[in-house]
């Protein structure tokens, strides 16, 4: 499994919250987190985390989040920047026979629960 299918397909599964914190540390340290649940590592077989910002940070990860904000899957409305709008939806990504895998797969709606409450608290 790709990153980047992974991450839209989380996304598209977060998509009712609306936004979340554009907080660099914290979505890293999200995932780092999640990393270390043995049922989710699947999710993480591409991305490596190094320390080298002052906290756990993932290239793979960033690389991805950026192309989302380039490509408008994600938004971060002026003019505090401080949220990532969510752009898509399940719908968007449902018909496509990678992220329905990846959606279809027994612990990834769990992953993006987590992945939701932590974000968000």
């Amino acid at each position: 499994m790709r990153t980047f299918d992974i991450l839209l397909t989380l996304i598209a599964e977060i998509s009712d919250i609306g936004s979340f914190p554009n907080d660099h540390e914290k979505i890293h340290r999200t995932f780092y987190e999640l990393s270390k649940n043995p049922h989710f590592k699947k999710y993480f077989s591409e991305v490596l985390f190094s320390n080298e910002l002052g906290y756990l940070f993932s290239d793979e990860i960033d690389s991805v989040i950026n192309i989302f904000h380039l490509s408008g899957i994600l938004g971060r409305p002026n003019p505090t920047y401080r949220e990532n709008s969510i752009n898509i939806t399940l719908d968007d990504v449902k018909n496509d026979p990678i992220t329905k895998s990846i959606y279809d797969e027994k612990y990834f709606r769990k992953f993006a629960a987590n992945f939701k409450r932590m974000i968000q608290s």
